[in-house]
């Protein structure tokens, strides 16, 4: 799945256009985004995964999908904020 992080069990890969199903799974959770402003409408996941791929482009930080390597199962993201890591992106 081309991941760039791994772990004994998670891979970390960066959010794309293509992970909107993905993204509306995630976000319109209201059990995940209870702490975070409540139910994403699908028009906010829309906004929120662009905003995720456009922060990636400019700072080389996001909250980075997260996923099982056993099975590729989406279990999340995590990651960091644009004001968390300042540097220059090189990818």
């Amino acid at each position: 799945m081309g991941y760039f992080l791994k772990s004994e069990r998670l891979g970390f890969r960066c959010w794309s256009e293509e992970d909107l199903l993905r993204a509306q799974e995630l976000w319109g959770d209201p059990s995940v985004t209870a702490l975070i402003g409540g139910t994403f409408t699908p028009k906010m996941v829309r906004s929120r995964l662009a905003k995720e791929i456009a922060q990636m482009q400019a700072s080389c930080v996001q909250y980075w999908p997260v996923f099982l390597l056993d099975d590729d199962q989406h279990v999340g993201c995590a990651g960091f904020g644009p004001t968390a890591l300042k540097r220059e992106c090189t990818s």
